[in-house]
């Protein structure tokens, strides 16, 4: 959960997020069936342009708003979204289906804690620095961050490494 505490927890909020990011990655592949092919044979150079952009636009508002770090990173995962989304159009189902799959783990998770631990959005969040706005007690703004950062995260890697989706496999999603 990323929280808008002002103490020295960012530790923890950086390993969550880093959580979050390593099941975002594999949600869409999962629930679209996808299998990925190596685009090329030869050795391909990465490409790390987006993750630029969206260090630089976070580094940017956390300078002008620095007790407003989640939505600093929301809105830096949905720039840098929207950036893999022009460069590489094929990741946009995968991406659209990563950041709802992680939206709704995400909440599901989030109210459980919720139930285990019904105060701890009053007691650990620093409430003047968030919307007030809630979903069964979730925070927006935790669910702005699972959306922008599953649709970011899932499809990083398939971006980094030049993987493409192989072909004849596109758009099956899981039987349920």
């Amino acid at each position: 959960m990323i929280s808008t505490r002002d103490s020295a927890s960012e530790i923890e909020d950086f390993l969550w997020a880093g959580a979050v990011g390593g099941i975002a990655s594999v949600m869409g592949e999962i629930f679209l069936k996808e299998k990925l092919a190596a685009r090329r044979k030869e050795h391909r150079k990465k490409h790390y342009a987006p993750f630029i952009v969206m260090l630089v636009v976070f580094l940017i508002l956390h300078f002008f708003y620095p007790t407003k770090n989640i939505y600093s990173t929301a809105i830096a995962f949905v720039v840098c979204a929207i950036v893999v989304a022009f460069l590489r159009s094929d990741l946009i189902p995968t991406m659209f289906v990563g950041a709802l799959v992680i939206t709704v783990l995400y909440f599901l998770l989030f109210v459980y804690f919720l139930v285990l631990y019904p105060g701890f959005i009053d007691r650990c969040y620093n409430l003047p620095n968030i919307s007030g706005i809630r979903l069964l007690g979730v925070p927006i703004e935790e669910l702005m961050f699972a959306t922008s950062g599953g649709a970011v995260w899932s499809v990083a890697y398939e971006y980094f490494q030049g993987y493409r989706f192989a072909p004849g496999r596109r758009f099956r999603l899981v039987e349920v």
